[in-house]
């Protein structure tokens, strides 16, 4: 199965524009497609440093086709 990262705006948006995010992973798993969404990570916390967020996110480019 293609794995494929959610990428978009999130910073200073409403909710952090999860819900754009999971409307698009619900929309690539249907084309069946495993999906790595930023917005899923740490169980959709907000709360942590921004650099944590970025080193985690730079990992799962690595596992990604798309």
């Amino acid at each position: 199965m293609p794995v494929a990262y959610l990428a978009g705006p999130m910073t200073n948006l409403p909710a952090f524009n999860f819900p754009a995010f999971t409307a698009a992973a619900a929309e690539w798993r249907r084309w069946g497609w495993e999906v790595r969404n930023p917005a899923e990570s740490f169980g959709g916390r907000t709360d942590l440093d921004r650099t944590t967020y970025i080193r985690h996110d730079l990992g799962l480019l690595l596992e990604v086709d798309a």
